[in-house]
């Protein structure tokens, strides 16, 4: 197995962070390589602004106010999704040790969310508007650079769509235009290695479930 092979099987959803900084000059080389990652016509079209500090608490107090105000919020899927959603949630929130039959408990695991798993950082990404699916792919290209960059310089990550679907809780924090679609929120930060939840490995299908050979 590749240096690059092991780095990739390595990586996993962190979901509970140490508050421990991110060191600038080392987000900044991540994010470096993670501009290498390919795009439609090489247009690069992420978009991230990267909260810390005093903006990342305002962030979080804007989400977290939205979210009790109106619930958690769910983004349906077609059928034949579900019940990979479902595992992963079975796996996450047992290590969490929340009950199905405790919704106020499961509403408080629900809220980490959005307080970015306790990471010191939080970036959202985004798309402008006006491009279409090509390039949303491109952003996912430069998602998994990302993630890979921080994984080499032992730094976790977690890639969130729920804080994406309160946009009116993030634009007036971080000033951002309507034109930028936004795709997900990333944490990012070290992993607190005696959390349980941080030992959770989603299981991934075979192969030949998601690719045809035709001849």
């Amino acid at each position: 197995m590749t240096d690059f092979d092991q780095l990739v099987r390595d990586r996993s959803s962190i979901r509970d962070f140490l508050p421990t900084p991110v060191p600038r000059d080392v987000l900044v080389s991540a994010l470096e390589t993670a501009q290498r990652a390919p795009s439609n016509s090489n247009i690069q079209p992420w978009r991230v602004v990267i909260a810390e500090g005093a903006t990342r608490e305002r962030l979080v107090e804007s989400l977290v106010t939205c979210v009790q105000t109106n619930g958690l919020g769910r983004m349906e899927l077609p059928e034949e999704y579900n019940a990979h959603r479902f595992a992963v949630g079975v796996q996450v929130y047992g290590a969490l040790g929340v009950r199905r039959d405790d919704p106020e408990t499961r509403f408080e695991a629900g809220l980490r969310n959005f307080r970015f798993f306790g990471a010191p950082t939080a970036a959202i990404v985004g798309v402008d508007s006006r491009l279409g699916l090509a390039d949303v792919a491109g952003v996912g290209m430069y998602l998994q650079t990302l993630a890979l960059a921080l994984q080499s310089h032992g730094i976790g990550s977690c890639m969130q769509v729920a804080p994406a679907m309160f946009p009116e809780a993030i634009r007036p924090v971080l000033n951002l235009p309507e034109s930028l679609n936004l795709v997900c929120a990333v944490s990012i930060g070290y992993a607190n290695p005696d959390a349980p939840v941080n030992s959770v490995r989603a299981p991934r299908d075979p192969v030949s479930e998601n690719v045809t050979f035709l001849e």
